[in-house]
């Protein structure tokens, strides 16, 4: 009926090693330079402490070494799972308590499947307030390591806390009704379940994360993204457009914020430090310190520095109590004193919002904005932004998107700046004959005539540099590559969100596309709640939100009737269940892929489908070349340039014509 792809591969299926059985060890440290000497011997910190007593999960190989070190250290005893507190929710009871909210609040609160967790547990998250066009989005994070209970707790309470007050508080309506705030509290829904730190593979999750990951550092997985719980999380940034977060923990009782894996000061650093101070005045907790990151104690690949590494939110971990799990008993009291601080939190006054819009077309498009010269924001899908700032009269904004001319400017604070639109420039219809790269088709693309600079980008990533690899033209190591629509760029001309790069995923798929009318159905397996769906069409091919109309585990219907009638291919993305799914050609007709990837989640083999390699060329540039144009070898980066006889746009397919039935 239509051209069906399942957006594939990079990041699902990554093998790693088997974990070694850590040992816990308490450790004497009392200065820098013996955390420095803790770091060579390969421990990996467990973010407890206890005055100059750090406790430590070490490796037996890092154990044996730390015994020969001369440091003083002493076995750490930790309860085993069967003597934690029942007064904690479990992820059932949390699952319930979340379904039972967004029951209470169906106008405040929905219920979103994040994903999957290695073990098969849903990943939820509440997403409080505006949902269509919020001002600023928060996010809360709870239980990246399962041992640390209260962090789910606190999350749960501040959705609890928000909502109950919602109609009775003007302000914490007048958050509700200007913000979103999406609140997870399991992150690690498995270690939750078997109290332990590490996820079900033992990967610790918040060493998981692609900015700054070290290879080979305890517990930091195969490779960045290796776990479903932590793509998930990439997912919801990728998505959204973040402006700031809490990232909820214990074993301290600090809060901590950005860079995590250097102490070099953060661009937004006087900002996230009176932010943190602001915070420490209103928390009644006893000993409540706040720290760089880095000034404390060192981690590479953690959710803070990838969150403001990447998309610039301002992002901070907060640790709750010095015992990682404490007696429910003592529950109560503990939340209460960190939950004004935390309301707070959301209530920081200075800040400043907008949407990036095309100057031709006025549809939204995506793209960076740079805040009073600090680390560059990532606007959401739809274009729109929104951060904290610090006090003061006016604050300055540097625009910019692949494709568009940038753009400076001087704007008030307190407020939201309006659209603000950027000027095209050297916009082209640039398009893959397969927009679709499978991690099973090797990444690999083909040239028609020569170009000097091929490059896929993408807003808060690393540019991607196609290289020559044997039979393939043009290889991409497509495990480095966040699933999802990329740009590309041949030769200064920028064809937007042209390429699709995706996720194998054994649990979600989809297998089949039926069009009526205004009325799409996707049908297929896995399918989680609070599913989204956007439409890229055009030359600036602009992501147009679609309206979810209905939706189950196995069937979800959208509503196209906004999307024009068009002589060019309409594709779609939909982020379901933590997978990011693609429907290239939505309205074409042709046979439906119906064989799913053959796939192993976490093992050493992804034999997973998508497209042949070969179906990706020869390709033709749009319009046809001339003919007689001896276009026909393909070329690398390294090719001498483009004739001027000859046109700018490679990679590119012959477009189907279609039109909207």
């Amino acid at each position: 009926m239509r051209l069906l792809l399942p957006l594939s591969a990079a990041w699902a299926g990554l093998a790693i090693a088997g974990p070694a059985l850590a040992v816990e060890r308490w450790v004497e440290v009392p200065d820098a330079a013996t955390m420095a000497r803790t770091h060579a011997l390969g421990l990996g910190f467990l973010e407890q402490s206890e005055g100059r007593w750090l406790r430590f999960s070490a490796s037996p190989e890092s154990a044996a070494a730390l015994a020969a070190s001369g440091l003083n250290w002493r076995v750490a005893e930790v309860p085993p799972p069967s003597d934690l507190d029942a007064e904690y929710h479990s992820p059932d009871e949390m699952e319930e308590a979340l379904r039972a909210l967004a029951a209470a609040h169906p106008d405040r609160a929905r219920l979103v499947q994040m994903g999957v967790s290695v073990e098969g547990r849903p990943l939820l998250a509440l997403q409080l307030g505006a949902w269509d066009a919020p001002q600023l989005q928060w996010r809360v994070l709870g239980a990246h390591h399962g041992d640390e209970r209260p962090s789910g707790e606190l999350a749960l309470a501040l959705a609890q806390t928000l909502l109950s007050a919602d109609g009775a508080d003007p302000d914490r309506t007048a958050l509700l009704d200007r913000d979103s705030i999406w609140i997870w509290p399991q992150v690690n829904p498995d270690g939750m379940a078997a109290g332990r730190r590490n996820n079900s593979r033992g990967v610790d999750l918040n060493r998981n994360y692609d900015f700054q990951w070290a290879e080979g550092a305890s517990g930091s997985g195969g490779q960045p993204f290796s776990e479903p719980e932590t793509r998930a999380v990439a997912a919801l940034s990728a998505w959204t457009g973040l402006g700031a977060g809490l990232s909820l923990h214990a074993g301290a009782t600090n809060l901590g914020w950005v860079w995590n894996y250097s102490t070099t000061a953060p661009p937004d650093e006087p900002l996230v430090a009176d932010m943190a101070a602001r915070f420490a005045e209103l928390c009644t907790q006893s000993g409540f310190w706040i720290t760089n990151g880095a000034d404390w104690y060192r981690t590479y690949g953690d959710t803070n520095d990838w969150s403001y590494g990447r998309y610039g939110t301002l992002d901070f971990t907060l640790e709750l109590s010095v015992d990682k799990s404490p007696p429910g008993t003592e529950l109560d009291a503990l939340l209460a004193r960190y939950l004004p601080a935390s309301l707070d939190f959301f209530a920081w006054g200075p800040r400043v919002a907008g949407q990036l819009l095309d100057a031709d077309s006025g549809r939204p498009i995506p793209g960076t904005v740079i805040i009073d010269g600090g680390q560059p924001l990532v606007t959401g899908p739809d274009g729109r932004f929104g951060r904290p700032v610090a006090p003061g009269d006016s604050v300055s904004l540097t625009l910019s998107a692949p494709g568009y001319q940038g753009r400076s400017l001087v704007v008030a604070r307190d407020g939201d700046a309006g659209p603000l639109a950027l000027s095209p420039l050297n916009l082209a219809p640039l398009r893959p004959s397969a927009p679709l790269l499978s991690q099973g088709g090797e990444g690999c693309l083909l040239l028609e005539g020569a170009a000097a600079d091929i490059r896929l980008v993408r807003p808060g990533q690393r540019d991607q540099l196609p290289q020559p690899d044997g039979d393939c033209a043009l290889a991409l190591d497509l495990t480095a590559m966040l699933p999802g629509p990329w740009t590309l760029v041949v030769d200064g001309q920028v064809g937007p969100r042209s390429v699709f790069i995706g996720e194998i995923d054994d649990r979600v798929q989809i297998l089949d596309v039926d069009h009526q009318g205004d009325h799409l159905w996707l049908e297929g397996a896995g399918f989680g709640e609070g599913s989204q769906a956007w439409a890229f069409w055009g030359v600036d091919r602009s992501p147009v939100a679609l309206t979810v109309l209905s939706e189950d585990g196995e069937r979800i219907a959208l509503d196209v009737g906004e999307i024009p009638d068009l002589d060019e291919p309409v594709d779609l993305l939909l982020w379901s269940a933590g997978a990011q799914l693609a429907v290239v050609d939505a309205f074409a007709e042709a046979a439906v892929d119906e064989t799913p990837p053959e796939y192993v989640r976490g093992g050493t083999a992804d034999t997973g489908g998508g497209q042949d390699p070969g179906a990706l060329g020869p390709v033709s540039p749009i319009p046809p070349a001339p003919a007689g144009c001896g276009c026909a070898a393909p070329l690398g980066p390294r090719s001498p340039p483009l004739s001027p006889a000859l046109p700018l746009l490679a990679l590119l397919g012959a477009a189907a014509r279609w039109r909207k039935s």
